[in-house]
């Protein structure tokens, strides 16, 4: 991947602090708003042991994460507790509740506030998704 693209794409999904997780498995079609932290070009979430979206990630781990002006589709791990890194998400009082999603991105797609600007897809064929 280009440099400057690795950057960009860093740089979008850093921008936000809450993100729309949308799954879809056993417990079917599922979406919730969640917070969110980047590091690099991996997206971490909060989301809370009771949801559905945690069964349906164990089952079929692709998801899409959507902001406002970008989606992010990419496979979801959720983290044991002691393979978490230094993630501030981790200091919010809720995170005594929630397990950690780590995004591991496949595709990126950004949607500029004008309209009239094309779309703009960036593609991570050297992310290891294992």
């Amino acid at each position: 991947m280009l440099d400057h693209l690795r950057q960009k794409a860093s740089a979008t999904i850093s921008s936000i602090t809450t993100v729309t997780l949308s799954t879809y498995g056993p417990a079917s079609v599922q979406a919730g708003n969640f917070r969110c932290e980047a590091e690099g070009l991996y997206l971490y979430l909060l989301v809370p042991r009771t949801s559905e979206l945690l069964f349906n990630i164990e089952n079929q781990p692709e998801v899409i994460a959507t902001a406002h002006e970008w989606q992010l589709k990419g496979k979801a791990v959720i983290l044991a507790a002691n393979a978490i890194q230094e993630i501030h998400l981790m200091e919010l009082p809720e995170a005594d509740w929630c397990e950690v999603i780590e995004i591991r991105p496949v595709c990126l797609h950004i949607q500029p506030a004008d309209l009239a600007q094309p779309c703009e897809t960036i593609d991570f064929p050297e992310i290891n998704l294992e």
